[in-house]
């Protein structure tokens, strides 16, 4: 009995932990842009597409630039990076996976719990 308690304690600990988000990837006062995609897939964002959203592209060395899906960081390509500037040709290029529905816990960059169906 002690042992068959003893497993079932180990996994739903393992379920629980890998479930989880994490969410000590956000830094205060940084500036993000969050965004959605319809579909599964190469997904090119660039310059105007940042500028469209207000973000002020001068302040954004291309090097820093990071993506991240539910807390996980996701591999990017930064076209025109090598600079330091975001310049007019440079774009960002990333695989995206849709939210096929449901209820999503996020997190904002205060830490602060919500749920959107996005």
């Amino acid at each position: 009995m002690r042992k068959v308690l003893l497993i079932l304690s180990f996994i739903m600990l393992t379920c629980s932990m890998s479930f989880s988000q994490s969410y000590n990837w956000i830094t205060p006062n940084k500036t993000y842009l969050k965004m959605y995609v319809v579909q599964d897939g190469m997904h090119r964002i660039d310059r105007n597409d940042f500028v469209n959203a207000g973000i002020n592209v001068s302040t954004i060395d291309p090097r820093t630039v990071k993506l991240y899906n539910n807390g996980v960081q996701l591999p990017i390509y930064f076209n025109g990076e090598q600079d330091g500037t975001f310049d007019a040709n440079d774009y960002v290029d990333f695989f995206g996976t849709r939210n096929y529905g449901g209820v999503t816990k996020v997190y904002d960059h205060l830490n602060n719990v919500s749920y959107s169906t996005k």
